[in-house]
């Protein structure tokens, strides 16, 4: 199904799409949920961030590998069972009060949202050349719409019921896997069957020919990842210090989520249209400068509406980088997408524990104000790249 008729082409998106809505959403339940529940089950707001920050480096690590293995193989059949694990691991958060445990599970439920990314990008990022930016913005953008959700519904949960109301989203997950199958998406293949997948020889010698560029890239999407990672995880914080309740709280974090999920969009057009190292660049300096914004505008409506144009601005850039690493490594699709969605937000993953030790001991605001400036400092890495004909025109040569 990654090639033929249109009307195909259009499910496979479709299914694609709503698998990484469903990864995506479970993956953000915790992040969200645990710095409010950290003072009832005993630990402090560094040691939360750290669950999240296990998870997200052990599940960042692995995507490299899972795309190595997907760049050798044909099928998708592991895109199903990948949403049920995730599903499975991190709905069992919500049977234990135990912080090791908590990690664990954590761990474990971030492998299937690890598997996912690199098999749905590469199968999604093979449907059509001409238009993979576009494909790739509405894949993201499933993503980013099930990122979303996941505060507007675990955090009046919690209000009510306690972290055992994660248990409640284990049917949600189950029944949708059942959907996809029935719809028949563990018959989508990551690629044709075709010889032509770099052999693990032939993808180390593209590393060491791109390599520069390739940590370039990484350390850009890392820095903007733990500026996103931050927002995400001290906003309720930030609300909750202005009078509002936890129900209230996820109000404004699901509207910036929603809101980014545009930029998405947005960002596939440009980059196809202005290129992508200028779509970075320009996203991440409007939103550092929404970002910065915001924490002037109090925490009116009107600081919704900052915080939700910044988180746009800054979602513009996520497809952008997926398409510009399959683009440095086209017979190691797989592996690259596995870095841009994986290896890089480790590193973002690993700066959340440095901001929420700020925010403990300098003050929630002063952690805040890392967002824009990280976002400042990628840009600037932007200009270490090459442009897009610079980029086929070393390839070519090689």
């Amino acid at each position: 199904m990654t090639s033929g008729a249109p009307a195909a082409r259009g499910s496979a998106v479709f299914w694609l799409t709503g698998g990484h809505f469903l990864v995506d959403f479970y993956t953000n339940l915790l992040p969200p949920l645990i710095p409010l529940i950290a003072p009832d089950l005993g630990f402090s707001l560094t040691a939360g961030a750290a669950i999240v920050s296990a998870s997200t480096v052990t599940s960042s690590l692995s995507q490299p590998v899972f795309g190595y293995f997907i760049d050798r193989i044909a099928g998708g059949a592991l895109l199903i069972p990948a949403v049920v694990w995730a599903t499975l691991w991190i709905s069992a958060v919500g049977l234990t009060r135990n912080y090791w445990l908590i990690m664990a599970l954590a761990i474990i439920g971030g492998l299937g949202s690890a598997l996912y990314h690199p098999l749905g990008s590469v199968t999604i990022g093979g449907l059509s050349h001409r238009r993979r930016g576009w494909n790739m913005s509405l894949y993201s953008t499933g993503g980013s719409l099930g990122y979303a959700l996941a505060p507007l519904l675990i955090i009046p949960l919690e209000a009510h019921f306690g972290p055992g109301a994660l248990v409640w989203m284990f049917p949600l997950g189950l029944a949708a896997a059942i959907f996809m199958r029935r719809a028949g998406v563990n018959r989508l293949r990551a690629k044709p069957r075709q010889s032509g997948a770099a052999g693990l020889a032939g993808v180390w010698q593209a590393v060491r020919e791109r390599l520069s560029t390739l940590v370039w890239l990484n350390l850009i999407v890392g820095v903007r990842a733990w500026a996103s990672y931050s927002v995400t995880f001290l906003i309720p914080l930030f609300y909750l210090r202005h009078g509002y309740t936890k129900a209230m709280v996820s109000l404004p974090l699901f509207i910036y989520l929603l809101v980014s999920t545009a930029g998405s969009i947005v960002g596939g057009y440009f980059s196809d249209r202005y290129g992508r190292r200028n779509t970075i660049i320009a996203s991440s300096l409007l939103a550092a400068a929404l970002f910065a914004l915001f924490l002037r505008s109090g925490s009116g409506y009107s600081s919704w509406a900052v915080l939700a144009l910044g988180g746009a601005a800054f979602q513009a850039a996520f497809p952008v980088s997926i398409v510009f690493a399959q683009e440095l490594f086209p017979r190691s699709a797989g592996m690259a997408s596995g870095m841009m969605m994986g290896l890089a937000w480790g590193v973002g993953g690993l700066g959340l524990s440095v901001t929420t030790y700020i925010s403990e001991h300098f003050g929630l605001v002063q952690a805040l104000v890392a967002s824009p400036v990280l976002l400042i400092v990628a840009a600037a890495f932007c200009f270490f790249l090459p442009s897009e004909r610079g980029l086929t025109r070393g390839l070519a040569r090689r």
